[in-house]
């Protein structure tokens, strides 16, 4: 049980990550140079 539990903990540890990088991304997005990078990945 304890091993699932971990693994899952760092499942969600690596999607909160996720996350947080695309939220970076979105706020850099802002700026017009940046958009259509953006948008290609």
């Amino acid at each position: 049980m304890t091993k699932i539990r971990k693994n899952g903990l760092k499942i969600i540890r690596s999607k909160v990550k996720l996350l947080l990088t695309v939220c970076e991304a979105l706020k850099e997005a802002q700026s017009p140079i940046d958009k259509p990078i953006f948008t290609h990945l």
